[in-house]
């Protein structure tokens, strides 16, 4: 782990819904849309991109691997 950022696979299997969620109650908003994509931005200027096509849909295993 490097960076103090988890480990992408621990995402895995939560919902895309769950993901917004819990950016929601980090103080991300959502800023703007670009297809498929949603830009979440944090007060501090940080910034979340996340591809959305349906809220019940997880991260794919192919986002996930680690290399």
């Amino acid at each position: 782990m490097t960076g103090g950022h988890p480990p992408l696979a621990l995402l895995r299997n939560v919902s895309t819904r769950r993901i917004v969620q819990a950016l929601e109650r980090d103080g991300f908003e959502f800023t703007e849309r670009q297809g498929s994509q949603r830009v979440y931005r944090h007060p501090d200027h940080r910034r979340v991109v996340i591809h959305f096509h349906r809220p019940n849909l997880t991260l794919p295993p192919s986002f996930c691997a680690t290399s």
